[in-house]
């Protein structure tokens, strides 16, 4: 029994494609799709013998690299197979796919036309928005198609929150909402009111958006009002997506201008921002530590010898250890008087503690 993961770049309909060599009494024991590689653990479990010791073992689909199609495969065993079981399914095994949009033709590719989407991998989706306010979550599938009035596309963020200005036509008034995709389906979905005449005016997906106002300068009220910047994120909270939203004005604006790029603001994402800053921390860190293990080098050396000059004790000489009385003789004769002197030994070196001693 072979095993072995192959690829489908395309296939041809109505036609049938042999897995095995073709030879005859060749079968199947067991097989599995999976769009993205997952790497699956199953038990093997033989048929039983009188010299089979072992009849169950588990199989790793992730230890076996991926080939094409007409490849023959790995052995599994030289032993009957009774059945083989799913036991878990693991993630990804393949490497982050790069994906590019072509707007020529609205569709995906990984052959570098178009706009640079993003590295995807496992579950990761496509957020894309349109003129008539709403969102869709998309796979990268390759065949995935995306309709003609699509205005923004980028690899989607969970956590990342998408900030709207739009006009609400029943009321008349132009209204901020910022919200999460709670929706993940894939299909579109309207994030704006649904009252005749709403058009979205201005969107972001970026961390602090900042817009300007442009109001009618054609009306007495607004004639001679200048343009207002406004910053989404201080004027109002993440909140549901069904949220109607803050008011922008209670003037009548004639346009909404986006300051910048829709998914690049002044200020980056806080978890790009730790990331960066991470980075400079490890660089900052690896410094300090060869830093450091100068300093305890040289602070052992220093120690090593101060102990050695702990260890040189000072001994008196025979003349210092006289009574006090031949002391005060040579006292009262200060040309014999030559004054104490003092022998120092070194303990440390047991081998010069004979040659010291017969110094007395």
């Amino acid at each position: 029994s072979m095993m072995k993961r192959f690829y489908v770049n395309s296939i041809t309909r109505d036609t049938e494609y042999d897995l095995t060599k073709g030879s005859k009494g060749s079968k199947v024991h067991y097989f599995s799709a999976h769009p993205n590689g997952e790497r699956e653990v199953e038990n093997v479990i033989l048929r039983p013998r009188p010299h089979l010791k072992k009849t169950k073992f588990e199989l790793d689909f992730g230890e076996l690299l991926i080939k094409g199609r007409k490849s023959v495969g790995n052995r599994v065993t030289k032993e009957l197979i009774q059945k083989v079981v799913l036991k878990e399914v693991g993630g990804s095994t393949l490497a982050a796919r790069k994906i590019w949009y072509d707007q020529t033709v609205n569709r995906l590719n990984d052959e570098g036309r178009g706009t640079f989407i993003g590295e995807f991998k496992g579950d990761d989706k496509i957020l894309t928005i349109y003129e008539n306010g709403e969102y869709r979550l998309s796979s990268f599938n390759l065949s995935t198609r995306f309709d003609e009035d699509i205005r923004h596309i980028q690899k989607w963020n969970p956590k990342h929150a998408i900030s709207a200005v739009y006009y609400d036509g029943g009321k008349s008034m132009h209204y901020v909402k910022r919200f999460l995709c709670e929706i993940t389906s894939d299909k579109r979905v309207r994030f704006i009111s649904e009252a005749k005449g709403s058009v979205l005016s201005a969107f972001s997906t970026a961390f602090d958006p900042e817009v300007t106002v442009v109001f009618n300068k054609q009306l007495k009220e607004t004639k001679n009002l200048p343009d207002k910047i406004i910053q989404l994120g201080d004027f109002i909270e993440v909140k549901g997506m069904k949220a109607q939203g803050n008011q922008l004005t209670k003037y009548k604006v004639k346009e909404v201008l986006l300051n910048h790029a829709i998914s690049e603001g002044k200020t980056p994402w806080p978890e790009e921002q730790e990331s960066e800053i991470k980075n400079d921390v490890v660089s900052d860190s690896v410094e300090e530590l060869e830093n450091d293990k100068i300093d305890t080098e040289s602070d052992k050396q220093i120690n090593e010898k101060e102990n050695l000059s702990e260890k040189i004790v000072k001994f008196k000489t025979p003349e210092e250890i006289k009574p006090e009385k031949t002391k005060s003789k040579k006292a009262s004769n200060p040309k014999k008087d030559k004054g104490p002197t003092t022998v120092e030994w070194d303990l440390t070196n047991k081998n010069s503690i004979d040659d010291q001693m017969k110094l007395f």
